[in-house]
């Protein structure tokens, strides 16, 4: 095994773009991604649990890793002439890793990517309707609820408003990398121009520039659904529970099981819900100075994350 340090992170934030990057630079012949995206070691590198509540996927939470040894293992397959990177969209959320990827390798570079922080948060509460991890039907309840949550000790992906409050954020990667070693995407750079985001991300890491080879842009996305669950805790079961193994598999073939079970999911579909003009405004509203302060600190007009 290669000890070396990682040489760039992708640091969120959620919902903006980071797993597109991260799927074009495991194709580029010059880097090295682990294929576990989002181990957020250096948010619990301390072997401290994250706190979570109930409500993360545990699935996903297997990938969480704490253990150095452990972070070590996911780049044992990188080569010699390799940069090797992750991503952990929770780096940028969580306010002492900067310092603590700062202390692992001072030469680090930083790959930030910032989405409209209302579209964000309604893309968040969608995706995790969609898992079945969001019992609350409605968006503003989840808003509503949200520092409850926090108190509580959920996962930060709940954290809908606090996770869109870029400014303070970024500032803190300012903070401990000098302007060289940082690159700030938008995501709607990312959407409009793929090819040209792509190359500066190329040019940012010294490593050739390959377009003709990049792989499709969207991932991960929300925005195309038409459907989300009904009832979270059917769709959980049905998904990732003891339903479909256990109780459908030993009695059935495992295609008609599957069927019956695929059945039921379309069942307990609803229409996706839309983010109204009227939440929209009052997201703009909590996020206006933060926007306002992100764009002097960044230089970049962000007065369209205002309307």
């Amino acid at each position: 095994m290669r000890l070396h340090k990682t040489d760039f992170f992708i640091i969120g934030a959620a919902r903006s773009g980071t797993t597109t990057l991260w799927h074009w630079l495991r194709e580029h012949p010059q880097v090295f991604l682990p294929s576990t995206k989002e181990p957020h070691f250096f948010c619990f590198k301390d072997g401290t649990p994250p706190t979570c509540g109930d409500e993360l996927d545990p699935h996903y939470r297997k990938l969480i890793v704490t253990d150095y040894q452990d972070y070590l293992k996911l780049f044992e397959h990188c080569a010699q002439d390799q940069l090797r990177g992750e991503a952990s969209p929770g780096y940028l959320y969580f306010r002492t890793v900067a310092s603590q990827i700062r202390e692992h390798n001072p030469n680090a570079k930083i790959i930030c990517i910032l989405r409209d922080p209302c579209s964000r948060a309604f893309s968040q509460f969608i995706h995790h309707v969609r898992s079945g991890l969001e019992k609350l039907r409605e968006f503003n309840s989840a808003l509503t609820w949200e520092a409850s949550r926090i108190a509580d000790g959920w996962w930060w992906g709940f954290h809908y408003l606090a996770a869109g409050k870029y400014y303070e954020q970024w500032r803190t990667y300012c903070d401990q990398f000098p302007e060289s070693q940082r690159l700030l995407l938008f995501y709607d750079d990312l959407s409009a121009d793929p090819t040209g985001t792509y190359n500066r991300v190329c040019e940012f890491l010294e490593i050739a520039q390959a377009p003709d080879s990049m792989p499709n842009l969207r991932f991960n996305e929300t925005e195309c659904l038409t459907s989300v669950p009904r009832f979270s805790a059917l769709h959980r079961a049905l998904l990732h529970g003891t339903f479909g193994t256990r109780l459908l598999h030993p009695l059935l073939p495992k295609s008609i099981a599957r069927g019956i079970r695929n059945a039921i999911i379309r069942l307990n579909a609803r229409k996706k819900p839309k983010l109204s003009a009227s939440s929209r405004s009052r997201l703009v509203e909590h996020f206006r100075s933060d926007i306002v302060q992100l764009s002097k600190l960044s230089g970049r007009d962000l007065s369209a994350w205002l309307q």
